[in-house]
């Protein structure tokens, strides 16, 4: 595969409520297709309407499953402890009045909420108007801790990914349809830790690969055009977002998977764009610098994804046939069999491979016990699930 040619740093919403929503739910940087009427959203009452969300890839975990719980198009994400969780929740709060320009690639926020005395920030599931929603998590930026960090935490942040310096960002979670097989690849944060520059073409090739060589080849033509805009948008806002710095900050790719148009497309017809969406998510490490300028390491990483997409989309047959005998040996999963978030399927070749044997003291909490998809979305269940989620405080 090609290897990736790097960018060096050059030295080195507006909040929303419910009620706010119509006509907006999607923000003006979504695909024309995807701006539908906007969908029923409330926030509930109690715990137990919630239930765990099968598009999850990344972010906090306990018992190995997804911490972040959602209901009627509503993502409820747990608050952090302490300085982390404040910090996180006054982004939202004030980030559409303080960066304007950034607030469309921000999901819409509801604000606060607390069930089983557990605190979660409410935030809109862009996922939920695909069909079959093809998700990427990208960690960006040079350099994932903050300057006032210390010795044992940087150590710990470059033992994580150590190519993420020199690459810009890492791949922390991903699903992908197959429109063949009707099943989802899916790969967790142990597989994005192995991004270098000669890594980084193939990992993120495999966010566009379908089935196959020849379906994978329309999948990219569908999905990069729209996506590299999107990218680009993303880049000019945050070049002039002077003095924000946007440490561990991750970005969230969806496309929709499903391309009804593949069966009756003529031959070298050009398909249709995919329907893309973007967002700029996870802020527990922001911070706002005296000295102005813009966030370099932020920007490299985010040049890179878009570099490293172009160089795909410009040789699609190429990546296509490289990238086929490695989508065709991962194992596929029908949607009530993605793995959980801590297992690794393409180490195992099922989902029954065992639990995350590299935990993240700083993004896990994993219990003793795993508890089957039944036990967690009965109503006693998920509510003492809440309460195993306050006592532990779950933190980043």
């Amino acid at each position: 595969h090609a290897q990736l040619e790097l960018s060096r740093p050059a030295v080195a919403r507006r909040c929303m409520s419910v009620a706010d929503l119509p006509g907006q739910y999607l923000a003006p940087h979504a695909s024309p297709a995807a701006r539908s009427p906007p969908l029923s959203l409330q926030i509930v009452s109690s715990p137990t309407a919630l239930h765990r969300l099968d598009h999850i890839v990344a972010g906090h975990t306990m018992q190995g499953k997804a911490a972040m719980l959602g209901a009627e198009g509503v993502l409820y994400k747990p608050v952090q402890k302490g300085e982390k969780g404040r910090r996180e929740v006054n982004f939202y709060e004030m980030a559409g009045e303080i960066w304007p320009t950034l607030a469309p690639f921000l999901p819409a926020y509801f604000g606060t909420h607390e069930f089983a005395a557990m605190r979660y920030l409410a935030m809109e599931d862009i996922a939920i108007r695909f069909r079959e929603p093809c998700v990427l998590d990208l960690k960006i930026g040079v350099r994932t801790y903050e300057p006032t960090a210390t010795r044992e935490k940087i150590d710990s942040e470059l033992s994580k990914c150590p190519g993420q310096e020199a690459v810009g960002f890492r791949p922390c979670g991903m699903r992908v349809y197959g429109t063949r097989t009707r099943q989802y690849r899916c790969r967790n944060k142990d597989w994005g830790r192995a991004v270098t520059p000669e890594t980084a073409p193939s990992l993120l090739a495999e966010f566009v690969c379908d089935d196959d060589a020849y379906t994978t080849v329309r999948r990219i033509r569908r999905v990069i055009p729209p996506l590299v805009q999107r990218l680009r948008a993303l880049e000019k806002v945050t070049g002039g977002l002077s003095g924000l710095r946007l440490y561990a900050s991750s970005i969230v790719i969806v496309y929709e998977g499903r391309d009804d148009e593949a069966a009756s497309a003529k031959p070298g017809e050009p398909p249709r764009p995919a329907v893309i969406d973007l967002r700029v998510v996870d802020f527990a490490h922001w911070v706002q610098v005296e000295e102005g300028g813009v966030d370099e390491g932020y920007i490299t990483g985010l040049q890179n994804v878009i570099h490293t997409f172009e160089s795909i989309g410009a040789q699609a047959s190429s990546f296509a046939r490289q990238m086929e005998t490695t989508v065709s040996s991962l194992p596929q999963f029908e949607l009530r069999d993605i793995p959980a978030l801590s297992r690794d399927p393409s180490s195992a070749g099922d989902a029954s491979h065992g639990g995350d044997s590299d935990v993240d003291s700083d993004e896990d909490v994993d219990g003793e016990r795993e508890d089957s998809e039944a036990n967690l979305q009965s109503p006693v269940a998920l509510a003492a699930l809440l309460s195993e989620l306050q006592a532990d405080q779950i933190s980043r």
